[in-house]
């Protein structure tokens, strides 16, 4: 809808063309959110934890650090040994699916 009405030149840079497309980014956004659940039904392990992973992977520290990885040419960070992949999860299944099985 908000391409729509953006072509046709309708409301641009409006409040309203801004929610519209709030509305339309939010299921993307928040899908590590929704499939953690899901998962964590599916394998009948604690939702609030699958969840709280996911929430993890979603820090903003973790997604700004992704988004400057073509500046700084750090692409992980060290946690203990483990390496963190710096990425942008918001639109990601695999990962939080693996974090859903605990």
């Amino acid at each position: 809808m908000a391409t729509v009405i953006t072509a046709l030149g309708y409301l641009e840079g409006s409040g309203f063309l801004t929610i519209i497309n709030m509305i339309g980014d939010c299921i993307f956004y928040f899908m590590p959110f929704f499939l953690a659940v899901s998962a964590a039904n599916r394998f009948k392990t604690n939702p609030y934890l699958a969840v709280a992973l996911a929430a993890g992977l979603m820090h903003p520290t973790i997604l700004n650090a992704a988004a400057q990885i073509a500046e700084t040419g750090v692409n992980s960070i060290d946690f203990l040994g483990m390496p963190i992949l710096l990425m942008k999860y918001s639109s990601s299944v695999i990962p939080i699916i693996l974090n859903s099985q605990q």
